[in-house]
């Protein structure tokens, strides 16, 4: 409520974003992958796990996952990954894949902001 009052809404979606992680109880690596920052570097490790979560997550950790693969996507097995969920039959998770395969995202500069900036 003190970061609404300050007119700190970033900060406040960034404690609400970290809150819903750390409800899910996952495991360390995952959670830590996921709560970077956007644009922070994947380790070997992270982008291991990410692209399992992305492969058989539940709808919500696939999107996430999908999102935070995104910059990574000129790896190829990111690049896999991501072409796979675009085939996806749920239409989330299929268009946050395209976004993250789009050309000006897959080449590591982001056209738009989706999720955390």
């Amino acid at each position: 409520a003190e970061l609404m009052a300050a007119c700190d809404v970033g900060g406040a979606l960034d404690r609400l974003y970290d809150a819903m992680l750390r409800g899910l109880s996952l495991p360390e690596p995952v959670y830590r992958a996921l709560a970077q920052r956007e644009g922070a570097s994947l380790t070997s490790l992270q982008r291991r796990e990410l692209i399992y979560l992305a492969r058989a997550g539940h709808r919500d950790l696939k999107i996430l996952a999908a999102h935070k693969l995104a910059l990574a996507a000129q790896s190829t097995d990111v690049r896999h990954t991501l072409e796979q969920l675009a085939g996806a039959p749920d239409p989330l998770v299929r268009a946050t894949a395209a976004w993250g395969l789009s050309a000006d995202y897959a080449f590591g500069k982001p056209s738009g902001t989706m999720g955390r900036a």
